[in-house]
């Protein structure tokens, strides 16, 4: 199911298949996921990217590839509390071909975004959501994702388009990028390195 370090993680689209991070020490007001996606199929469950959801169900945040559901790619955030509102973002995005998706939520304002290669997609804000919930410490990877996902990644903050451009330039303009165009599972950047400080401006 996964590759190893270094290689695009192939997902088969189940509910058993997927990679838990202990996010328990990563709990931001605001929040930037994005992630390179090549979508192959409908998967299962929402077909789930990422997401922070509690043992209950209630929803922290998710980003997802579920088209069956109204769109390609859906970003929610809610508060986790039972009943909660759920702030619900779609875009309509093509299969198949790899993608740099980025979903993003600022808090202060409510606004939330979906971006793909850098360029908007979607947008609005989140009526009635008071900030995202962290009820569970776990964050799941791939859950129910049909396809290959690489360099999945969280900021603490709502990264603006121009620092999401610079993101997908820096692995679209890579040696290895070339490489996953060619080969499954063969796409490696230094993303993972260049992820751990805010881009330049």
């Amino acid at each position: 199911m996964i590759a190893p370090a270094g290689r695009a993680g192939s997902f088969p689209g189940t509910s058993s298949a997927y990679v838990s991070i202990d996010g328990a020490s990563n709990a931001p007001a605001s929040i930037t996921v994005a992630a390179w996606v090549q979508e192959l199929g409908y998967g299962v469950g929402g077909g789930m990217i990422a997401e922070r959801r509690a043992d209950d169900g209630q929803l922290g945040w998710s980003l997802s590839a579920a088209p069956y559901y109204g769109g390609d790619m859906i970003f929610r955030v809610s508060s986790g509390q039972s009943s909660a509102p759920i702030g619900e973002l779609t875009a309509q995005l093509s299969w198949y071909e790899w993608r740099h998706i980025a979903a993003t939520y600022d808090q202060a304002t409510g606004a939330r975004a979906i971006y793909a290669n850098g360029q908007l997609q979607a947008a609005g804000t989140a009526d009635g959501v008071n900030g995202i919930g962290y009820t569970s410490s776990r964050i799941k990877v791939g859950e129910g994702f049909e396809g290959n996902l690489d360099e999945v990644s969280i900021w603490d903050r709502a990264l603006t388009q121009a620092e999401l451009v610079q993101v997908h330039a820096f692995g679209q303009g890579s040696e290895q990028h070339q490489l996953r165009n060619q080969y499954l599972n063969t796409f490696v950047t230094p993303c993972a390195r260049e992820l751990m400080r805010a881009p330049s401006s």
